[in-house]
């Protein structure tokens, strides 16, 4: 069945195709919910030529690769990837990209690659595992697509004998330069949240502020990347029972209870506080992680505690609390953990977020994050100001 598109996902596949004369790599900005996988499905169609799909994980491929099923024989689709036990190269490709960086051989006939998350790819990095495959294959026209076309970076001061790291900042990637050159050209394509909230794809959030600890009394790990969530994870540990009276009452009147805890020691002890729950994190096997995820689509399981996991690449419509135990300032992080709880589903008009971190009121409520093009280039804007290159950790206060 082939699906028909939003007027906006066809606006954005019109640029795209418009775009191809340029060979510089360029970015479509889709907020989650946008619909990713069926944007990549038409373009690729529509494209009716070798496209190589890279993304960053086997659900996110899974994912990608049913969408194009809707449009072409699967006797034209190809999985290039270890974690699907597939190393299948056809028309249409998808792949991962610790599958197939080290045979680029393999993949030197594509002239077009789309890089989904494309904010993953590290384009400072010229060794790269992204960055060496896409030279070895013939620098072919890049299409990145991604929701947060942004991530934490450290800026260094120039001294006399080298360089020393200052500060930790947010920066747009197509505003990260590798040796005096841009990556990301462009920005052509932007749909937001509130955009896709106003047109009714996607669900508000209602929020609930509980915060265990002030903000500012959260320990910084030792690079100033994040917060130390170890020591945060300990520092609130005797206030989890606020936490489980919140969920008890979310499983009464909610279908669904997803968890961002700050270790999997918390996940593992809130689990053993709340009835019928069930933990995911890297530590759970792919048999138990596919029967917890299934179970708690069908409602069989109530609350899920997870690290580090559902951030991307989740999709679970059903979803309508979230309760927040993981403080941050990556937006990135932020905005992806959020956007869980934001599909449309039968029944449901919003989302329940409960932020015990104080990081809603820190950085903003997450419909209201969008990128804009402002006077001095893009950048990344929600209730709270401006975030390119804010400063969000000064090495320079340190005293030796």
């Amino acid at each position: 069945m082939k699906y028909k598109l939003r007027p906006y996902q066809s606006e954005v596949v019109d640029k795209l195709i418009a775009d191809m004369a340029n060979p510089f790599p360029v970015i479509a900005c889709l907020a989650q919910g946008a619909g990713k996988s069926l944007i990549i499905a038409e373009l690729a169609n529509r494209l009716n030529t070798d496209i190589l799909i890279l993304s960053p994980s086997r659900e996110i491929t899974i994912q990608n690769s049913d969408k194009m099923r809707t449009y072409v024989y699967d006797s034209e689709i190809g999985i290039y990837s270890a974690s699907l036990n597939s190393k299948v190269i056809k028309k249409y490709c998808f792949a991962t990209i610790g599958s197939c960086y080290k045979h680029p051989e393999l993949f030197s006939h594509f002239k077009v690659v789309i890089i989904d998350e494309c904010d993953l790819v590290p384009v400072k990095k010229m060794g790269s595992m992204f960055m060496t495959f896409l030279r070895k294959i013939g620098n072919p026209k890049i299409i990145g697509t991604t929701g947060t076309p942004y991530r934490i970076c450290q800026e260094y001061q120039r001294l006399k004998n080298g360089f020393i790291l200052t500060h930790t900042v947010t920066k747009m990637v197509n505003r990260i330069y590798s040796g005096g050159k841009q990556f990301w050209k462009d920005i052509i394509c932007n749909v937001t949240t509130q955009e896709l909230i106003d047109s009714g794809y996607l669900v508000p959030n209602e929020y609930h502020f509980l915060s265990l600890t002030k903000w500012e009394d959260i320990p910084i790990n030792k690079s100033k990347s994040d917060f130390d969530l170890a020591r945060y994870s300990k520092a609130i540990n005797n206030k989890l029972g606020v936490v489980t009276e919140v969920i008890a009452a979310c499983e009464q009147k909610m279908k669904s209870v997803l968890v961002f805890c700050a270790s999997v020691e918390q996940a593992e002890e809130l689990q053993g506080l709340v009835a019928g729950s069930e933990v995911v994190s890297a530590l759970t096997s792919k048999k138990d992680r596919k029967r917890i995820v299934d179970n708690f689509k069908n409602g069989t399981i109530k609350t899920v505690f997870n690290y580090g996991v559902f951030t991307v690449g989740f999709d679970h419509p059903g979803l309508d609390c979230i309760i927040l135990l993981r403080p941050t300032q990556s937006i990135r992080l932020y905005c992806q953990m959020l956007g869980r709880g934001s599909r449309i589903s039968e029944g449901k008009t919003k989302c329940f977020v409960f932020d015990f971190t104080g990081t809603v009121k820190r950085l903003g409520r997450v419909e209201t994050f969008a990128v804009e093009k402002a006077p001095f280039g893009w950048d990344i804007l929600s209730e709270k100001g401006y975030w390119h290159k804010k400063v969000l950790y000064s090495f320079q206060m340190e005293k030796k």
